[in-house]
């Protein structure tokens, strides 16, 4: 289990389950959060566009990883540190307040899965400077 937790395959899964758990986290955001405070369709289309960025340079970093391309890992290490620092902001500040269970559970998955794929993003970094 280690030796694949260390791998380039494993590291690019871990990634890729950063990315679905940040999915996740977004259609709760959807869900709960945009509807109660910024209602209107000209915030959920620019809050779109931004998740369909995020979401598109995350897969594109996934497949050139996937490739060997140090730009890949780079470009996850920086998107596993953008959902760790949402996930983060919003433990601090909104989780009391958060009454909707799975909204926590997907933070949470969030988190968790974010932090696992950049200690395996940094292994590969080791790894590829040798």
């Amino acid at each position: 289990m280690k030796r694949w937790l260390t791998s380039l395959n494993g590291a690019v899964t871990l990634s890729a389950l950063a990315l679905l758990a940040f999915i996740g986290y977004v259609l709760m955001e959807f869900r709960y959060f945009l509807e109660r405070w910024i209602p209107g369709n000209g915030a959920a289309a620019v809050e779109t566009i931004g998740v369909l960025l995020i979401v598109g340079g995350w897969l594109w970093a996934l497949f050139a990883a996937r490739d060997g391309k140090r730009g890949g890992l780079a470009a996850l290490f920086a998107f596993c540190v953008l959902a760790i620092v949402i996930a983060v902001y919003d433990l601090l500040l909104w989780f009391g307040s958060i009454s909707y269970p799975l909204e926590k559970i997907m933070i949470l998955a969030m988190l968790v899965f974010s932090v696992i794929a950049l200690v395996a993003l940094a292994g590969q970094f080791r790894h590829k400077g040798k």
